[in-house]
């Protein structure tokens, strides 16, 4: 009797034991907290002022090799051209570059330059004025799919003209098998999905800050503004043709008051939010025309349609010098939605 009840106690152990290990792998969703093998740096920028820097890890014990892809929309068509290059990271290996600079093959780089340390391959330098993505893609030597989920990623964006900077993690989607087909298939099969709803905290368009003004920059006259930079799920780095949809959102003020309305993206797309003509209204402080929400502090649902997104958000504080600082950060994923991306 003493014996059944040890093997009884012993089953109903090893059942909760696998319970909990089918709800954690139930819940575990792609994201910007943990290495994967697709990287997605949804904002990338070069400009007169601004510029990006990037930096890739593997977190793995061996050898990992890595095709990237900057994606470029440089007219707001929402058509992506794609630039690639090979990374061959050695284990633990981190390596960073501008994306103004780009990184060469050089040895003999000086402890202390910007290229010092072990030099991956050969990255192109992105041309002036470049606004767009990075997707990077862990493969085996010969350039097929491999996941390892052995990546993870960070970006800089950086003000030359005055040292501000903003910072966000890449979106890592993880590989849920190594050997894998061309189209990646995002699907929980394949590849994790991604994120099916996102949520942004932010200030409206034309809000004042609060910090600013209580240190006395302001006399009433701070500003906020809020960008929004999207890359879709669904990509086909070979033909570089359009993914279009449409962006459903619900925002709520800090009464819980709803406003909604929907905007289109395409492969990628970025947004004045609160200055763009469907988001004027819902996403705009009543101090200035047109605006709804009469609260400092607002948050937004975003639901795409057709398949996922990814997205950070960047906004910028002025006080009336004129002196503007800004911080990124990536949006609370939920939900899943499926996604293809499709390489040469």
């Amino acid at each position: 009797m003493r014996a059944l009840r040890r093997s009884w106690l012993l089953g109903m152990g090893f059942a909760c034991i696998l319970g909990a290990a089918a709800v954690t792998h139930a819940q575990t969703r792609s994201g910007a907290d943990r290495p994967g093998s697709i990287l997605m740096f949804p904002k990338v920028v070069r400009t007169a002022s601004r510029d990006t820097i990037i930096q890739i890890t593997n977190t793995g014990n061996s050898i990992n090799w890595v095709h990237c892809f900057y994606l470029s929309a440089p007219d707001g068509s929402g058509y992506c051209g794609a630039t690639d290059f090979e990374l061959v990271l050695t284990r633990q290996q981190p390596t960073q570059w501008r994306v103004s600079q780009g990184r060469r093959v050089d040895p003999s780089d000086s402890f202390g330059d910007p290229g010092a340390g072990f030099d991956p391959g050969l990255i192109p330098p992105v041309p002036p004025g470049f606004q767009g993505a990075l997707v990077c893609v862990e493969v085996d030597s010969n350039g097929n799919p491999f996941g390892q989920n052995r990546l993870k990623g960070e970006v800089t964006v950086l003000d030359d003209s005055n040292g501000d900077v903003a910072k966000y993690n890449a979106f890592a989607v993880a590989a849920l098998g190594q050997g894998q087909d061309n189209p990646l298939n995002l699907n929980d099969t394949e590849y994790e999905t991604c994120p099916g709803q996102l949520t942004l905290n932010f200030s409206p368009r034309g809000s004042r800050d609060p910090v600013v003004e209580a240190l006395g920059n302001a006399s009433l006259n701070s500003f906020i503004s809020t960008n929004l930079t999207m890359l879709s799920c669904n990509l086909d780095l070979q033909a570089g043709v359009r993914s279009n949809g449409t962006v459903s959102f619900i925002v709520y003020d800090e009464f819980e008051s709803p406003f909604s309305g929907s905007f289109p993206y395409q492969c990628w797309s970025t947004i004045d939010l609160g200055n763009t003509p469907q988001t004027t209204g819902q996403f705009r402080s009543v101090l200035l025309p047109g605006g709804a929400i009469n609260t400092i502090f607002a948050q937004a649902r975003l639901t795409p349609s057709g398949t996922g997104l990814v997205a950070v958000v960047e906004s910028a504080h002025a006080d009336q010098a004129g002196v503007v600082g800004t911080a990124a950060s990536n949006l609370h994923t939920s939900g899943s939605a499926v996604g293809t991306v499709r390489l040469p």
